[in-house]
């Protein structure tokens, strides 16, 4: 009887642990069963997306070589990119809307094992292209007379001639000749593949200019800071000697434009990283030192390091955290964080905050909130600027015995550089007048007047045919010029962003330093005439 019973408890037992076993394999078969399924799921993802994207840039790159060439035609064959291919066709073509089709083979068309093709809608906006050269000629070429010199890389659709001793000291291409072939100092090519002048709707600027009213007879301006645009203006435009002129919107000329020396004419700083125009169907003149201004912006830079800090410091292990809590005026600060000084000549130095996207500084203003400690006192409050460990130009401030904002501004006429600005810091000094009594700050920070590296600009654009169109005289500076049909004439040096003409011409001893070029520069009204993939547009045709 007791054997009977310990076998059937032994054999429930053995049955348990057979249940369990059998329970726990179900469940690594399972598990390793869904682990293979997502693992199988997720590399026929893997390599849908990687199909998917070799097709999204096949449609960039279809939209790079129409900006090239409007009659690109698609590829003729699979492009390589990393690990797969594409190819590209235009599917349907007219002249302000392409239907573009993009496959995308992973690894390859003839062996793929994704494969995915995009179809989308590009459209060109109104308006001017892109300008994709900071120097560029069309089949007039490109003439630079004795000891003329270009700072930079140049582009011609038909010749390139350098007479006695001038030269490009940059990257030199021609469909033609360049002559002499040492002519650049980097790179030279020749024979290459035409590109044209940038596209121009002519009759969309009119109509821009107009939305803003007609102006019949000339308009001239003498002095002091004018306003004007949208406009049209049925004579010339002049602005003379000392004169500015703020452009607000597109002006159409019938006549001739003309900046008189030491004239200056600025694009609106509400257009911000966009430009706008000035078109005109007889000639441009930039004449002696004329200005031509891009936009400008404003930024607020705090101290974001104590550099040599003298003064006692309140409720705060550091100066520059003590009156720097992000407050701007009019707002009142929390005084319980400040810095003081009863001792004369006192510092107290303050590295600022690095400022990125900026190419040049016209303004600072130092904002303080500060007070004297004794109604009789007199004491004032030193503030300067160090730029490259050097002070600028100290000035005074007159405090209360109540805390107010207080600002003084510092002008850079000659504009400071990114790098000097990045290496920027502000300097407070205690100048006594009295002996019970000091000065206490608050809050500090520096209000700068700066120009984006994307900033807009004004494109200048003469319509005049086969002749001289526009002409630049000596140290003209800034802004987009533009002779598509005519000439573009250089007299002596010039620092225009980009020159673009059917024939360009440096006399003898001109020197032109331009930028990079506008290759993603807008103009307004209007974004800009360059192809773009309309919104919404894009579909997957299989995947």
């Amino acid at each position: 009887m007791i054997n009977i019973i310990k076998n059937n408890k032994g054999q429930i037992f053995l049955g348990l642990i057979l249940l369990i076993l059998i329970i726990y394999l179900i469940l690594i078969i399972t598990y390793f069963n869904s682990s293979g399924l997502n693992n199988i799921l997720s590399y026929k993802e893997n390599l849908k997306n990687k199909s998917y994207y070799l097709a999204e840039s096949g449609l960039n790159y279809a939209i790079f070589k129409i900006k090239e060439n409007l009659n690109w035609s698609g590829t003729n064959q699979e492009i390589s990119l990393n690990d797969g291919t594409f190819e590209v066709q235009i599917i349907t073509d007219n002249v302000s809307e392409k239907i573009i089709q993009s496959t995308g083979y992973f690894p390859n068309k003839n062996n793929y094992k994704s494969k995915t093709t995009l179809k989308t809608i590009i459209t060109k906006s109104p308006g001017v292209s892109s300008f994709k050269y900071g120097a560029q000629a069309g089949t007039g070429g490109i003439e630079l007379n004795s000891n003329a010199i270009i700072f930079g890389n140049v582009y011609s659709s038909g010749n390139i001639n350098c007479y006695s001793n001038s030269y490009i000291d940059g990257d030199a291409f021609a469909v033609g000749t360049i002559t002499p072939i040492n002519c650049s100092r980097r790179q030279v090519k020749t024979g290459i593949t035409p590109v044209p002048l940038p596209d121009f709707d002519k009759n969309y600027w009119i109509a821009q200019a107009e939305s803003g009213g007609i102006i019949n007879g000339n308009i001239s301006y003498n002095s002091g800071i004018n306003y004007l645009g949208p406009k049209r203006i049925n004579g010339n435009l002049t602005l003379n000697t000392n004169a500015s002129l703020i452009v607000t919107g597109p002006i159409y000329v019938t006549g001739r434009v003309e900046l008189n020396s030491n004239s200056t004419i600025k694009i609106d700083d509400s257009f911000d990283t966009d430009g706008t125009i000035i078109l005109a169907e007889d000639k441009i003149s930039i004449n002696n030192n004329a200005l031509i201004l891009r936009t400008e912006s404003q930024t607020n830079l705090s101290p974001n390091e104590d550099y040599n800090n003298q003064w006692n410091i309140y409720g705060s292990s550091y100066g520059w955290k003590a009156i720097n809590k992000g407050v701007r005026q009019p707002t009142v600060p929390n005084t319980t964080k400040y810095i003081s000084s009863s001792q004369n000549n006192q510092i107290a130095e303050f590295q600022i905050e690095d400022l990125s996207n900026a190419t040049s500084i016209t303004q600072a203003i130092v904002w303080v909130y500060a007070k004297n400690n004794a109604s009789n006192s007199g004491d004032l409050l030193g503030v300067d600027l160090i730029i490259n460990n050097n002070g600028y130009n100290e000035q005074n401030l007159s405090l209360t015995t109540n805390y107010q904002w207080k600002s003084i501004t510092f002008n850079f006429n000659n504009p400071l550089n990114k790098n000097s600005i990045n290496n920027l810091r502000v300097r407070l000094k205690e100048i006594k007048s009295g002996t019970q009594d000091s000065v206490d700050v608050a809050a500090l920070y520096i209000q700068l007047k700066y120009t984006k590296e994307n900033a807009g600009y004004l494109l200048f654009v003469s319509d005049k045919s086969n002749d001289l169109a526009i002409e630049l005289n000596g140290n003209a500076s800034g802004g987009v010029f533009y002779a598509r049909n005519g000439i573009l004439q250089v007299n002596s040096n010039s620092h225009p962003v980009a020159i673009t003409a059917k024939k360009l011409i440096l006399n003898s001893n001109a020197q032109i330093w331009y930028d990079e070029g506008l290759p993603e520069q807008s103009f307004s009204s209007g974004p800009g005439g360059t192809w773009e993939i309309k919104p919404g547009s894009t579909i997957i045709i299989n995947n």
